[in-house]
C-alpha cells in the first residue's frame, strides 16, 4: 500500500513536470511540434497512471 502511495505521488510529480514543459516551452504558450506534444501526451498518461495507483481501496 505504501508503495502505490509513494509511486503514485512520484508519477504525479512527474506528470506536473512533463504537462509544464509540453504547455509552457521556452516559456511561450502552446507552441506546437511534435516534441511538446509528446511532453502533454505523456503528462496526460502519467496523471491517469497515477490516479489508478491512488485510488482508494
Amino acid at each position: 500500500m505504501l508503495f502505490r502511495r509513494i509511486t503514485g505521488m512520484l508519477c504525479l510529480a512527474m506528470a506536473m513536470l512533463s504537462l509544464a514543459v509540453g504547455l509552457f516551452p521556452g516559456g511561450e504558450l502552446m507552441a506546437f511540434n511534435p516534441f511538446t506534444f509528446g511532453f502533454l501526451i505523456l503528462g496526460l498518461m502519467l496523471v491517469v497512471f497515477a490516479l489508478v495507483l491512488l485510488r482508494p481501496g
